[in-house]
């Protein structure tokens, strides 16, 4: 499994689990339409988060 440790590292997935000891600063973000995103950053010492299910790739089913 590869850590991640430096500022602006990020992870990508359908279904993402964090461990932490604080939650701050929880706002919606505009997405496309009626999709709206949040945001949230966590505190802890360190914060984890784990891809629990990856991102769905569009191109399967071609060829």
């Amino acid at each position: 499994m590869t850590i991640l440790y430096k500022k602006g590292d990020g992870v990508e997935g359908e279904v993402l689990v964090a461990f932490f000891r604080k939650m701050k600063g929880s706002s919606v973000i505009v997405g496309s339409g009626r999709h709206r995103q949040q945001g949230v950053i966590l505190i802890g010492t360190p914060a984890r988060c784990f891809i629990n299910k990856e991102v769905r790739s569009m191109e399967r089913g071609k060829g």
